[in-house]
């Protein structure tokens, strides 16, 4: 534990703290989000069980297994055909708020549902199967950023 001669010492640390967290916010929203990115994309491809208030995925229509065998796709593998959906997921960070989803119509078709199609959500579920403990690795990192010491250290 740091000890201070005076008032101004720790004042003067507690600034130097205010700036280190600043510049290690960015980087751990970047860590975080490239973490439940991976996630998301473990998903597609393989059905996913119920996860807080998301149900379980509903198995593929006939139809749709048949379609992809004929397209040469693999069976039995919901939202995967190409895999170019999953590969357009991304994240963003802009100072304080980091975004993980996909400008993909097809993806938030998938995410949503439609009257033809049930919704097989993967953002949703990943935040509450993976989010957890990815806000605990974010907020550990933070804090050593603070301290200035590594986030093992801890």
């Amino acid at each position: 534990m740091a000890e201070f001669d005076s008032l101004a010492a720790f004042a003067d640390e507690l600034g130097a703290m205010e700036g280190r967290l600043a510049g290690g916010i960015a980087p751990g929203l970047s860590a975080l989000s490239a973490e439940l990115l991976e996630k998301a994309r473990g998903r597609v491809g393989h059905y996913q069980d119920a996860a807080g208030p998301f149900p379980a995925w509903a198995a593929l229509a006939r139809s749709t297994e048949a379609e992809k065998r004929r397209l040469g796709y693999r069976p039995d593998a919901p939202l995967e055909r190409s895999g170019a959906m999953r590969e357009r997921f991304d994240f963003d960070v802009e100072g304080t708020q980091a975004v993980v989803g996909s400008p993909d119509q097809v993806a938030v078709w998938h995410e949503t549902g439609t009257p033809r199609m049930p919704a097989r959500e993967v953002f949703g579920p990943t935040a509450v199967v993976d989010g957890p403990g990815a806000v605990e690795r974010f907020a550990r990192r933070l804090i050593g950023v603070m301290l200035g010491i590594d986030e093992e250290g801890i």
